[in-house]
């Protein structure tokens, strides 16, 4: 019996000191999360570029602009695009990116007929500013792209006329082109 009193007591004093280190404030308390902010060249706002430290449930607002009028930008955050100004809460490690949309990347179009029938296409766009180019398909089909403020114009230069017309916030838009016409959306290949 006495035995067993003494098994408990142990027991009950091993018990005591492996909870008392985590009684502590910061072992229940609300986890810290990191916040990475990038902001690109030609874009304004806050925060600014930096990595810092938040609770659980901080709400960070945010608000960004282009320097340059003419160009438009995104904000991603965790990769998932955002309003250019408004407010993350903080339950994870964030990322958050704000830049000028480059469309000079390779993309996945796909185009739907009025029809519905479908067509996707693999289109790298090139040029020396986000402003314009040349783009080419994995046709092997080629053509200009032209940005004025949102708006895009995709003009093939050897595929019976086809011209896409779309915006670059969103990436979607209408297309026409040898007798027939449809609309388009695209997502950057990561």
């Amino acid at each position: 019996m006495m035995r067993r009193k003494i098994s408990i007591a142990i027991l009950l004093i091993l018990f005591v000191a492996a909870v008392l280190p985590l009684s502590n404030c910061k072992n229940f308390g609300s986890p810290d999360y990191i916040l990475t902010i990038e902001v690109y060249e030609g874009v304004l706002g806050t925060p600014e570029s930096g990595v810092t430290t938040h609770n659980e449930f901080d709400e960070i607002k945010f608000d960004y602009e282009a320097l340059d009028e003419n160009k438009r930008i995104e904000v991603l955050v965790n990769g998932t695009k955002f309003p250019l100004a408004g407010t993350i809460t903080m339950f994870t490690d964030t990322h958050l990116v704000a830049r000028i949309i480059d469309l000079r990347d390779e993309w996945i179009f796909k185009l739907t007929d009025v029809n519905d029938a479908e067509q996707e296409l693999r289109i790298v766009f090139a040029g020396p500013d986000v402003f314009g180019g040349t783009f080419s398909d994995n046709s092997g089909n080629t053509g200009v792209w032209v940005v004025d403020g949102s708006d895009l114009t995709m003009t093939y230069d050897n595929w019976l006329n086809y011209r896409l017309i779309g915006t670059i916030e969103s990436m979607n838009g209408d297309w026409a082109g040898n007798g027939t016409s449809g609309d388009w959306n695209a997502i950057r290949v990561q």
